[in-house]
């Protein structure tokens, strides 16, 4: 993988395609950005994710942001549990 986070930019490229805009063009025009340039940050975030395609972007980004989520829930449990008491800690 690529370095540690994405750029404000990367991130809202990422968004783009996260809400369907799935060619260049198109994340270009939404972005106001150029042609090239949104096909430079294309492949910094596939570099990043190490990923090919927008299909296994949308799937890693998902699959990342639940597992996130996951493990804020499971610390959430943990604290919430040794608030009342019920695991010593």
């Amino acid at each position: 993988m690529g370095k540690d986070t994405l750029t404000n930019r990367e991130q809202e490229v990422v968004l783009a395609v996260l809400d369907g805009h799935t060619k260049l063009n198109d994340i270009a025009e939404h972005l106001g950005i150029s042609y090239g340039t949104a096909r430079t940050y294309m492949n910094r975030i596939y570099e990043h994710y190490g990923v090919h395609s927008r299909a296994e972007l949308v799937a890693t980004v998902k699959k990342s942001d639940t597992d996130k989520l996951l493990t804020l829930m499971e610390r959430a449990v943990v604290a919430l549990e040794r608030i009342a008491g019920i695991v010593g800690g």
